[in-house]
C-alpha cells in the first residue's frame, strides 16, 4: 500500500493530507496567522483563535459548578470559560476502556470532583466554536511518537490498529517492565497508550520515548508551582511537527513539503525525534501547486459540499448545526422503481459513506453528545 504525507504550508494556514493508494485518507488544516506570543489567548485580526488549542495543558480556575448539567465552567484565559463535563472531571482510567460512556458515567455528580474557586489542571480536547467555549478534560495526556503518557492513570492500552495478538502481547510486556519505575526520570504513577507507530519497536525505543514524555510531564509540574491562574503550562507541537509525530510511521513512503522553511523545521524535528524517517522528507519542486498536482484540491471541494453522490445514483445530504447533525438519504433514480422493496444498493453505498437508508428518502437526526467521545488514538 503506497502512503504519502503531503504538507502545504501556505500564507496563513498549513494543510496536511495523507494519501493511501492515491486516495485522500486524512486531511487536517490549521491556521497559523497572528503573533506567536505562545499564549492560549492568541487571536487573529478577526478575533478568532489563530491556532488550534487542542492538546494545550492549562492551569485554570473553576468559575461555576452546575449540578443540573453535571458540568462546570473553568476560566482558562479565553474570552469564554471552558466546559468541563463530569465524565471528564473525575480522575479515571476510562481512557483504557473501549466504550467510555457507561451507566457509571451517567450517575456521576460534578460536585464530587470540582468546587467553585479552586484551581484545576485541564487539557483542551476541542477548540472553541461560535459562542461555545473550549471543551476540557481533567485527564491529562502527553502524546509522543510511539507512546502517549496518561498522567495519574497507571495501566497499558494499545491502539486498535495494532491487531496482531502476538505483537500486542509483546508490546504490552515491554511497557509493563518499565511502567511504575522511576529510573531515568520516568513518572511512577503514569500509564501509557501504545500508538500504531510502535509496531515493531524495541524496548530501548519505547523506553526512550517514555523518558522523553516523563521529562515533559515533570516540566509541566515544575511550571505549575507558583504559576498565576489561568496559565498555559504546555503547548502541543506545531502543525508540521505534529503531522510527523502522528502520521508518519514505517508504512509511509515519502513526506512532500512545498515550503523551504517548513521543510527545514520538519528535518530538524525528524533528526531529533525520528531519525529513521528523516530520509523520507522531500522538498516539493513541481510546477503545479502540491495539492493540485495530487488532485487534493478537487477532493477538498467535494468534502466541503453537503451533498455526497453515491455510485448507485442516490445521494446523501449532511447538514450540521451546533445542536445536531441531520443526514438525509435519497435513492435518486431508483425511486422510480417499485418502492415496495428497499433499495439495497443505495443502503450499501450509504453504509460505506457512514450512513444507511432503507427507503427512497430517509432522514436521520444525530444529536451531538454533550461531551467529546473518547477513543484510543492512532
Amino acid at each position: 500500500m503506497a502512503k504519502d504525507v503531503l504538507v502545504n504550508a501556505g500564507a496563513g494556514e498549513i494543510r496536511v493530507a495523507v494519501i493511501e493508494d492515491g486516495v485522500l485518507d486524512q486531511l487536517s488544516l490549521e491556521r497559523n496567522i497572528g503573533p506567536d506570543d505562545g499564549q492560549a489567548h492568541r487571536r487573529d485580526r478577526s478575533g478568532s483563535i489563530a491556532r488550534s488549542l487542542v492538546g494545550d495543558i492549562i492551569l485554570g480556575r473553576v468559575q461555576r459548578v452546575l449540578p443540573a448539567m453535571q458540568a462546570a465552567f473553568v476560566n482558562v484565559g479565553l474570552d469564554r470559560a471552558g466546559f468541563l463535563a463530569a465524565r471528564e472531571a473525575r480522575p479515571r482510567t476510562a481512557i483504557f476502556r473501549d466504550d467510555p460512556y457507561t451507566e457509571e458515567d451517567r450517575r456521576l455528580n460534578i460536585s464530587d470532583f470540582v468546587r467553585e474557586g479552586e484551581e484545576i489542571l485541564v487539557q483542551v480536547v476541542k477548540d472553541p466554536i461560535g459562542d461555545k467555549g473550549a471543551r476540557l478534560s481533567a485527564n491529562i495526556t502527553v502524546p509522543g511518537r510511539l507512546l502517549i503518557l496518561v498522567a495519574n492513570s497507571p495501566g497499558v492500552a494499545l491502539s486498535r490498529r495494532i491487531e496482531e495478538e502476538t505483537e500486542r502481547t509483546r508490546l504490552t510486556g515491554i511497557v509493563e517492565r518499565f511502567m511504575g519505575r522511576t529510573e531515568g526520570g520516568l513518572v511512577a504513577d503514569a500509564g501509557y497508550i501504545l500508538r500504531t507507530s510502535a509496531i515493531g519497536a524495541g524496548e530501548a525505543e519505547l523506553r526512550e520515548d517514555a523518558v522523553r514524555l516523563s521529562s515533559c510531564w515533570h516540566g509541566i509540574a515544575e511550571r505549575r508551582r507558583g504559576a498565576p491562574v489561568p496559565a498555559t503550562l504546555h503547548t502541543d507541537l506545531g502543525p508540521i511537527q505534529r503531522a510527523l509525530r502522528d502520521e508518519v510511521d514505517a508504512s509511509v513512503d515519502r513526506i512532500l513539503i512545498d515550503d523551504r522553511e517548513a521543510f527545514r523545521a520538519a528535518e530538524t524535528y525528524a533528526e531529533r525525534a525520528m531519525p529513521l524517517m528523516a530520509g523520507k522528507i522531500e522538498l516539493y519542486h513541481g510546477r503545479a501547486p502540491l495539492f493540485e498536482a495530487f488532485g487534493i484540491e478537487d477532493e477538498i471541494a467535494a468534502l466541503s459540499s453537503p451533498r455526497v453522490s453515491l455510485p448507485s445514483g442516490g445521494w446523501i445530504t449532511v447538514e450540521a448545526t451546533e445542536a445536531l447533525t441531520a443526514i438525509d438519504v435519497n435513492s435518486g433514480r431508483r425511486a422510480s422503481r417499485s418502492i415496495s422493496r428497499p433499495p439495497r444498493r443505495s443502503g450499501a453505498n450509504c453504509a460505506c459513506e457512514g450512513s444507511a437508508g432503507s427507503s427512497s428518502s430517509t432522514s436521520f437526526i444525530s444529536p451531538r453528545p454533550s461531551t467529546a467521545t473518547a477513543c484510543l488514538p492512532r
